[in-house]
């Protein structure tokens, strides 16, 4: 009868055994995203969703926060166990942590390391690093100087040396580390089409558990991690939504979790929304109107209207950008006063304030100009030419079409005609990338962190979204005194004072920082929305 009764109370501890196994629903968070991704190497990972993701499966030898207090990046180790700086800070010796395993069971070593950047820098692949790693050392086929960069002390200990002159910091060897074994017998164009693009050979706190083009994509709790904890969820679900008014039924059902970009209208009643919660992430994108200060037709011509600096800050003076703000933003961003947004806490000038809206100031201006409206057609000119020009503008974004038209009825009431164009995306690229505009209406994504030398150096070549040709000598010298390098202290200064330049320069209207606005469901825990993105150290994630 004991034998019996032992039995029955071990088949039933087994069955609440199985339960707990099997029958429990697993912790997990469905992230709703508008469309799929091309890529899971971060090679070729170019879109924000992409690089993401990708942090998610890769490890890096170093990671950043967002230190709000300061508005600038703190840098911690990940996959580096110890960052030793030389003296000069001509070299840095790394050791690496001895127990990370590729999700193959191989285990990370330096050679890993070494090859990853030998990958990036490789300019027959051309990654998403391809040009920015250049304080290494490189050979003059464009590819990194191996033997001079890098010395091998052990497969966890490591050196990189710089080149003279190089300024280095943790960004110059921040990138996802790639496993060697894997692909290093492929050439670069097996790489570009390698099946470990969409089933990838992993290091990070997830792996790949299922990618489903065009619906989901799904990462797995790497259990082996040292990232993650019990509280960790079991599964990351991104689910592809094209339709925007779908994704905010998902959430307010509960299929989905979490979803970006929503609407400012609808933010309130989402926030109201039981078991909803609203984020902002902000100061990172700004919407623009650019002046091409050359003829697009000869660009070794001065533009007859927008080469003249009054011209520009009467156009900026003449816009209800507020308007805009109230009306469709309902709120949600700041009026912007330059290209550094107010994010950046030690390199942003508070006590500046946007230009105010002066229509009687913008009359005076282009009367004192010699602009008049001698035939009462209500379009000023001057010497028999009409201040009129086209604004090209992206299809696909409503805030950019309402705010067309509610611009070019400013500048129609004082004599202006503004032509809107509205062209499908690539053809407005294409055309933006040639210099083709008079003006034209767009966003911009202030970098993290700040670089200002690729939008407003007037060298070209090393400015390459200097799309309206804008040049200033002040702006170049102080740019390149960043470059070479400053005290910390110093570099917030002359931030500020190129913030200044270029605003009072008015080479662009600067209208508005957007807020990025995230609705996610109350029951994820430990969630920190800042301008890094939203799944940013997911994996400290909980939910209830």
């Amino acid at each position: 009868m004991k034998k019996k009764s032992f039995v029955l109370v071990l088949l039933f501890l087994l069955v609440i055994i199985s339960c707990q196994d099997n029958d429990l629903p697993k912790k997990n968070i469905v992230v709703g995203i508008s469309a799929d991704i091309e890529t899971l190497n971060p090679l070729f990972s170019f879109t924000q969703i992409e690089g993401n993701i990708n942090e998610l499966l890769f490890l890096s030898l170093v990671r950043y926060e967002w230190n709000s207090s300061t508005g600038s990046l703190d840098s911690y180790n990940m996959l580096a166990d110890n960052v030793d700086w030389g003296e000069d800070s001509s070299s840095v010796t790394i050791s690496i942590r001895d127990n990370i395993i590729w999700s193959d069971s191989t285990k990370l070593t330096v050679n890993d390391i070494i090859f990853s950047f030998e990958l990036y820098a490789d300019p027959e692949i051309q990654s998403r690093a391809v040009g920015t790693l250049n304080n290494f050392y490189f050979n003059d086929e464009g590819r990194i100087d191996v033997d001079r960069t890098f010395a091998k002390i052990s497969d966890s200990e490591f050196v990189i040396n710089f080149k003279p002159g190089a300024k280095p910091s943790t960004f110059d060897f921040d990138l996802p580390v790639l496993p060697k074994h894997v692909l290093d017998k492929l050439s670069s164009e097996e790489l570009k089409h390698s099946t470990f693009n969409e089933n990838p050979v992993t290091s990070g706190p997830f792996t790949l558990q299922n990618w489903q083009r065009e619906q989901r994509i799904i990462l797995k709790k790497n259990k082996d991690s040292f990232l993650v904890t019990d509280k960790t969820v079991d599964e990351l679900i991104f689910k592809i939504v094209p339709d925007y008014n779908s994704s905010v039924l998902q959430l307010k059902s509960g299929e989905l979790d979490l979803i970006e970009e929503v609407k400012s209208e609808d933010a309130e009643g989402l926030d109201n929304q039981r078991g909803i919660s609203i984020g902002l992430i902000k100061g990172r994108s700004y919407d623009y109107i650019g002046w091409n200060l050359k003829n697009p037709k000869n660009l070794q011509e001065d533009h007859e209207l927008f080469a003249n600096l009054k011209i520009r800050k009467a156009l900026t003076q003449a816009l209800n950008i507020e308007e805009v703000l109230e009306t469709y933003l309902y709120n949600y961003g700041d009026l912007s006063s330059g290209p550094i947004s107010s994010i950046f806490v030690e390199s942003f000038d508070s006590s500046r304030k946007p230009i105010e809206r002066d229509i009687e100031s913008v009359k005076s201006s282009l009367s004192g100009l010699g602009w008049q409206d001698s035939d009462n057609d209500g379009i000023l000119e001057k010497d028999g030419n009409k201040f009129k020009f086209d604004l090209a503008v992206p299809t696909g974004n409503p805030l950019r079409k309402y705010a067309a038209t509610i611009f070019a009825n400013n500048l129609k009431s004082v004599g202006i005609s503004a032509n809107v164009e509205f062209l499908e995306m690539n053809t407005f690229v294409s055309g933006l990338f040639g210099y083709e505009y008079d003006a034209w209406m767009v966003g911009w994504s202030t970098p993290i962190p700040l670089d200002l030398k690729i939008q407003w150096y007037s060298d070209l070549d090393k400015s390459p979204f200097n799309f309206g040709n804008y040049s200033n000598i002040k702006v170049d010298s102080l740019i390149e005194v960043i470059d070479e390098g400053l005290s910390h202290e110093d570099k917030n200064i002359a931030y500020k004072k190129l913030n200044q330049l270029i605003y009072e320069d008015y080479p662009f209207t600067f209208l508005y920082w957007i807020d990025s606005i995230v609705a996610y469901n109350s029951r994820i825990k430990g969630i920190e929305i800042n301008p890094l993105g939203v799944i940013h150290n997911c994996w400290k994630w909980g939910v209830e």
